[in-house]
């Protein structure tokens, strides 16, 4: 019987990576950890002019305004974790505590989101029935909710737009 002839190494296998975003780059990251070069070829495409997808960074008079899906969150591990391996530990700036105030635009004007919103229960039961970002009705249910229910635990991928939708 005849012997298949050895076709030495086979080439990489090329995987495609579809948007610069923070899923995009983070997915191209753990695989280029994982993957040597020789068994994968990692191609990674992104549309825009900008790597980052939504998240944004952007410096107006002596604020730092940040956007996208979520702020970077400093105490989670993880997150720091992948800051020190990529070397950017020391890009990071911490906020100061008298501007770690969350905004939502409604209506045309900003609107100061009560600390500990979606805390369970809401730290702050006074700034719940002060914002005007929900009806009367909907302050009501909060507070009867959080005083006299068991905290439902909100969706890990609710948006600000969806917590207070469900809470008025």
């Amino acid at each position: 019987m005849p012997r298949a002839k050895d076709k030495g190494p086979s080439p990489p296998t090329r995987i495609a990576i579809v948007g610069g975003g923070i899923s995009g780059l983070s997915t191209a990251y753990f695989l280029s950890q994982r993957l040597t070069q020789s068994q994968a070829e990692i191609i990674l495409l992104e549309t825009s002019s900008r790597w980052g997808g939504t998240i944004i960074s952007e410096r107006i008079g002596e604020f730092v305004l940040e956007g996208g899906p979520d702020s970077f969150v400093s105490h989670k591990p993880q997150a720091l974790e992948l800051c020190r391996k990529l070397d950017l530990e020391g890009r990071l700036v911490e906020s100061q505590p008298r501007h770690r105030k969350s905004y939502l635009l409604s209506q045309g004007k900003l609107h100061a989101l009560p600390p500990g919103l979606f805390s369970k229960p809401p730290l702050d039961q006074l700034g719940l029935v002060r914002t005007p970002l929900l009806s009367f009705r909907g302050r009501l249910r909060g507070l009867g909710q959080d005083l006299l229910f068991r905290w439902e635990e909100p969706s890990r991928h609710r948006n600000v737009d969806l917590h207070l939708r469900y809470r008025q």
